[in-house]
């Protein structure tokens, strides 16, 4: 860990329906920086979240490396993360479904 998980703000910058960019205010983010044989990789991500920010920078570092199985290594396991989450979010997107109201078809209308 070549820098520890630490908290940061970062300003956001959007742009609105007339094409005009704008600031919509400062950001907490968890930032972190690693050197892995030699390779450094940094990590950013949004909310107060450590070991995301160190993970993301480790993942980095590895991607941005010359050892091909353990870029192979992580890839897998990232295809299998986002498998399981796909999973989750056909869940949870089907027991949203179940509550869904359509007025078209209710007595009366």
């Amino acid at each position: 860990i070549v820098r520890g998980p630490r908290p940061g703000l970062v300003m956001m910058s959007c742009r609105d329906a007339c094409d005009c960019d704008f600031h919509l205010g400062e950001v907490l983010v968890s930032e972190a920086e690693v050197s892995c044989r030699g390779v450094t990789g940094y990590g950013m991500v949004t909310g107060n979240d450590p070991r995301r920010a160190l993970a993301r920078a480790a993942a980095a570092a590895i991607m941005n490396g010359d050892d091909r199985l353990l870029k192979e290594r992580l890839q897998r396991l990232a295809a299998r993360a986002a498998k399981e989450l796909a999973a989750r979010r056909a869940a949870e997107a089907a027991l949203s479904a179940k509550t869904r109201v359509r007025f078209d078809l209710m007595p009366g209308s």
